[in-house]
């Protein structure tokens, strides 16, 4: 059984050594989305963001910590499922470069 550890991080000191083009897994967590206009960034509060890689899972629940997490892991393979909704809400509380 292979198992993942999930740590919710509240210093990016907690991170773990990453290597330029390691990849990373990144998703966000939004409360309180307008039903009618959710791929927009208008409305919504920051709930969570998660990292994962092959070391295992860090979350964030504090948006202060968003752009340095985010800093940590630039160089690295980002990974979303649904990309266009992330990014575009990450944008409201931090600066993510994408593509090359």
């Amino acid at each position: 059984m292979n198992t993942q550890k999930i740590l919710h991080l509240t210093d990016i000191s907690q991170l773990p050594p990453f290597q330029k083009n390691e990849s990373v897994a990144i998703d966000t967590e939004i409360f309180q989305l307008n039903k009618t206009t959710m791929h927009r960034p208008t409305s919504g509060k920051f709930a969570a963001a998660s990292f994962t890689t092959a070391s295992g899972t860090y979350v964030i629940t504090d948006v202060n910590l968003l752009q340095s997490v985010l800093d940590y892991f630039n160089g690295g393979v980002h990974i979303f499922h649904n990309a266009k909704f992330d990014v575009t809400h990450i944008r409201r509380w931090a600066c993510i470069v994408t593509g090359k």
